[in-house]
């Protein structure tokens, strides 16, 4: 897992736009993708995944508001199992006693880390 700074935003937006599906960035134009990206490595809360060889294989872009302690993931895109787990994992680890806000069934749910982290990690036992 790293923070973003080794990746180019160009090469982020292109994987993006071929991996996208119905949920995932969903309407979102190039020049969105770009500027929420670009605004997650200046804020520091932007995340991507790469595997063994160095290929993408997901990305969470966020914003957070230190005064209430949470993070806004705005979209995460993976396409292998277990990274959307290291996403939450980074983000707890990045920002320790942050809540987690992201939208679920068009709704907006906010995750308690403390609380996820350990089901998280003992799904990943099975």
């Amino acid at each position: 897992m790293k923070v973003a700074t080794a990746v180019t935003v160009p090469r982020l937006v292109k994987w993006v736009l071929e991996n996208r599906r119905d949920r995932a960035f969903h309407g979102w134009t190039l020049e969105q993708i770009g500027c929420n990206i670009l605004y997650g490595i200046e804020h520091r809360c932007m995340f991507y995944s790469t595997d063994s060889e160095g290929m993408l294989n997901g990305i969470a872009v966020s914003s957070r508001d230190d005064s209430k302690r949470e993070i806004y993931v705005h979209a995460m895109l993976t396409t292998q199992p277990r990274v959307m787990r290291d996403f939450v994992l980074a983000f707890a680890k990045h920002f320790p006693g942050y809540s987690l806000v992201a939208t679920r069934h068009d709704r907006p749910h906010t995750f308690n880390l403390k609380r996820l982290i350990p089901k998280l990690l003992k799904g990943a036992q099975h």
